[in-house]
This record gives C-alpha cells, sequence and structure tokens, in this order.
C-alpha cells in the first residue's frame, strides 16, 4: 500500500495519498515511510507546520535519511517564512 501512495504523492493526486498513507499508519502509527509521506503531501498543501509535525515523527524512525532531513529543514524554512509575512501584515 506505501509503494501506491508514494505513485499517488508522485503524480499529485495529494486526496488519494493521504487515504493510502492514513491507511498504513491505521495499521503500524509509527511507520516512518508512512509518517514521511504524510509530511510530503502536508509540503504539497502549503501546511508547513504539519510537514514538520510529520516528518519530525518520521525522523525518530529513520535519522539517516538524507532526503527526510532536507524536507525537515525546507519545511521549518517555509513555515518560518510565512511566520514573518504574516507578522509584517498585522503590524503595518
Amino acid at each position: 500500500m506505501e509503494i501506491e501512495a508514494y505513485k499517488a504523492l508522485n503524480a499529485k493526486h495529494l486526496d488519494q495519498a493521504e487515504a493510502l498513507f492514513k491507511a498504513v499508519l491505521d495499521k503500524d502509527p509509527a511507520n516512518p515511510r508512512a509518517l514521511a509521506g504524510m509530511g510530503y503531501i502536508r509540503m504539497q498543501q502549503g501546511n508547513f507546520l504539519g510537514a514538520i509535525s510529520f516528518l519530525e515523527q518520521a525522523r525518530r524512525g529513520n535519522m539517516s535519511d538524507k532526503e527526510l532531513v532536507e524536507a525537515l529543514e525546507t519545511a521549518r524554512f517555509w513555515f518560518l517564512m510565512g511566520e514573518g509575512q504574516r507578522r509584517s501584515t498585522t503590524t503595518t
């Protein structure tokens, strides 16, 4: 099911990918590949705080994955950029 979920994610079928990853996580809540997949989905949706949460959980299960670490750094960057932009528009 993970393979199908990643195929859906790569094809930008985010709803389908999310449903498949959730099904994997229902059976194995600590599955690092499914958690990472959910993080990638959240990034595609622009939900960087959600992405950080899923990617952090995935990293705990697979700390040596370079792509995962890079995705986490990217999600943190875009979350901070969004927060900075949001704050600058509320103070002006």
